[in-house]
C-alpha cells in the first residue's frame, strides 16, 4: 500500500530555491538523497511512496521514493545545496533516493514539522 509522507527542510540549511531553479533549467537530475534524520521510525517510507516536501512553510515539491534507506557508514553524502561553507553531515549517514515529480511554482502554505519525516 502506497503511503504519503511529509519531509521538512530548513531554509537556513538548504538552498531549495537554487535546487528548484537548477531542476527547472535541466541542470539537476531530479534525484534527491534525503536523510532519515535522528528520529526513531517504526514505520519507514518504501519505494513508490509519495513525499510532499515542505520548506519555508510552503509545499515546494512532490516526489516519489525510488530506493529504500541505505546506511552509508562513515561516508557523508555531498549535497551542493547545503548552506554553510562546508557540507554539513546528514544525521546517521542514512539516506534514501527520491525522484522529483512536481515542482509547485505557486506553492500552497504547508508548515513543516520538527521531525524530518512525518506520515500524512
Amino acid at each position: 500500500m502506497i503511503q504519503t509522507w511529509r519531509v521538512t527542510w530548513n531554509k537556513s540549511f538548504y538552498n531549495y530555491k537554487q535546487l528548484i531553479q537548477d531542476f527547472n533549467n535541466g541542470a539537476h537530475s531530479g534525484i534527491i538523497f534525503q536523510s532519515k534524520g535522528k528520529a526513531r521510525m517504526v514505520n519507514l517510507p518504501k519505494i513508490n511512496d509519495i513525499v510532499y516536501v515542505s520548506c519555508n512553510k510552503l509545499h515546494i515539491m512532490t516526489c516519489t521514493i525510488i530506493s529504500n534507506f541505505v546506511d552509508n557508514g562513515n561516508e557523508e553524502h555531498i549535497d551542493s545545496y547545503n548552506i554553510g561553507g562546508s557540507n554539513r553531515p546528514h544525521a546517521n549517514n542514512i539516506y534514501l533516493a527520491m525522484k522529483i515529480d512536481i515542482i509547485h511554482d505557486n506553492p500552497d502554505n504547508f508548515p513543516g514539522r520538527q521531525r524530518t519525516w512525518c506520515r500524512i
